[in-house]
C-alpha cells in the first residue's frame, strides 16, 4: 500500500462510522411511519450494491490478475 494512500482509507473509514452512527435517527422516524423494518434493511443493502457497484466493476480486471498467492 502506498504510504500516501492510508490518511485517505483512514477518513474513509471515519465516514463510514459516522453514518453508522446515524443509523437509529433515520430509522426510528422510518418504522414510526409504518415502514417494516425488513424494508429498510432492503433498500440500505440495495443502496450499498448501487453505490459500490461500480467501483467493483472498475477493479475486476486487478482481481482477475490475482493468483493463490495473492
Amino acid at each position: 500500500m502506498e504510504p500516501h494512500a492510508r490518511p485517505r482509507h483512514a477518513l474513509w473509514i471515519a465516514l463510514a462510522s459516522f453514518l453508522w452512527s446515524t443509523d437509529t435517527a433515520f430509522r426510528k422516524p422510518l418504522t414510526d411511519q409504518a415502514a417494516p423494518s425488513t424494508a429498510i434493511a432492503f433498500l440500505e443493502h440495495a443502496f450499498s450494491a448501487a453505490v459500490s457497484l461500480p467501483l467493483v466493476i472498475r477493479q475486476l480486471p486487478v482481481v482477475r490478475g490475482f493468483d493463490r498467492q495473492d
